[in-house]
């Protein structure tokens, strides 16, 4: 009987050896890949653990890379100094730079709350819904980071003046036109708020 078992054996430990020979060679392979990488990023990792240490490795330089990404401040957003409750008027920035070159979004606050929507364009248009003096302001951020914003940009004032024939309501900010005219060596024009009262 044990002679008749011996060669069976010898068959099954022989193919056991041969699958274990071919799982330690496949797991070599995946270690040394895993190793070369790790070597290629500058970190000195070993069998174990080693794709826990290449991605934390790749995270921390990253956050590195945000920190040190600066934006500068675009410049004071131009545009009419004036205008009517209503119309729509058109205003531009510009001017930011990335630390690390990267494209540049802004946006504009309008002073009355809202705000622009990121754009890679340089302007905006709005209309305000009521009379007042407005500090429209600029912002700009990193188009590829857009965590990484600039400080607000210095206000540019704007006067939105009703006019007489408007219908404004009580408390109303409103111009006198005139049309043009001179006074002394200054010419003016009906544009210009010369003269503004409030509606009582």
């Amino acid at each position: 009987m044990d002679a008749l078992r011996l060669p069976a054996m010898r068959t099954w430990r022989a193919k056991r050896e041969r699958q274990a020979r071919s799982l330690r060679a496949i797991a070599g392979t995946a270690i040394a890949a895993v190793l070369i990488a790790g070597a290629g990023l500058g970190v000195d990792l070993g069998a174990t653990g080693a794709v826990k240490g290449m991605g934390k490795k790749f995270v921390e330089t990253m956050e590195t890379m945000e920190t040190m990404e600066t934006m500068s401040a675009p410049t004071v957003p131009s545009g009419p100094a004036s205008g009517q409750p209503g119309q729509s008027y058109t205003y531009s920035t510009g001017g930011a730079t990335n630390s690390l070159g990267h494209p540049v979004e802004y946006r504009l606050d309008w002073g009355d709350g809202s705000y622009s929507s990121w754009s890679s364009s340089t302007s905006a248009s709005h209309s305000w819904a009521s009379a007042g003096t407005y500090q429209v302001k600029a912002q700009a951020r990193c188009a590829s980071h857009t965590s990484v914003v600039s400080s607000w940009s210095s206000a540019r004032s704007v006067g939105v003046y009703s006019t007489l024939g408007y219908g404004g309501t009580v408390g109303d900010m409103v111009l006198i036109t005139a049309g043009t005219f001179n006074m002394g060596s200054n010419s003016y024009i009906w544009e210009q708020p010369i003269h503004s009262v409030y509606l009582y």
